[in-house]
């Protein structure tokens, strides 16, 4: 009996790699040529502003935000954006600290979560241990 071959992750979407690594002409440039703010990933369904949301970058989601991103799409998890964010601040063990500067991510993320919060991010609803709960 042979072992079924192993499934290759997919790259990100250009777009997706440019909101992740918060690298705004690309990003810019990928909106500017028709690519949708929504694209959706195919492995978590997730969105460039998830992406970017998650690691600090704020300049992206402002770029996003203004491109119409969908501040309030949910990932397959029921994740949002303002959630990727709250949820590397929540989490600041060493790991998580090392991981961030590896990342080059910055560590207050008041910024990201008041801007999507401007754009009318849901926060009183978050996603806990696999369904929508008021915290």
């Amino acid at each position: 009996m042979t072992a079924a071959p192993e499934k290759k992750a997919e790259p990100l979407p250009a777009i997706h790699k440019a909101a992740q690594d918060g690298d705004l002409i690309p990003l810019q440039a990928e909106l500017n040529g028709g690519v949708d703010a929504n694209l959706r990933e195919t492995s978590w369904n997730l969105t460039p502003l998830m992406l970017s949301a998650g690691l600090g970058h704020v300049e992206a989601c402002r770029i996003l935000l203004e491109a119409k991103a969908d501040v309030n799409a949910r990932d397959k998890g029921i994740w949002t954006a303002v959630r990727f964010d709250m949820s590397i601040v929540q989490r600041r063990a060493p790991l998580n600290e090392q991981l961030m500067k590896a990342m080059n991510a910055p560590q207050c993320r008041e910024e990201t979560c008041r801007l999507l919060l401007e754009h009318r991010a849901s926060w009183s609803r978050y996603y806990t241990t696999g369904e929508l709960k008021s915290p």
